[in-house]
């Protein structure tokens, strides 16, 4: 895949996560409340959240699949 922002060749790899409460929740705005968010990733049974996606080593852009 190529950067969206830069157009050069992106790394395909995972973000990880540790949350035992949830997993991964998106937010539009940082905030400590995290109840009632919309979660897009559930823990696995060690509390890992994986989610797939690439990330540009030049100007640092992430495209995470959810």
């Amino acid at each position: 895949m190529n950067c969206p922002n830069c157009g050069k060749e992106m790394e395909h790899g995972f973000v990880r996560a540790e949350s035992f409460i949830g997993g991964v929740k998106w937010m539009t705005e940082v905030s400590s409340k995290s109840l009632g968010l919309e979660s897009i990733a559930k823990p696995n049974s060690l509390g890992f959240c994986f989610m797939e996606g690439d990330r540009c080593k030049e100007c640092h852009k992430i495209v995470i699949q959810c």
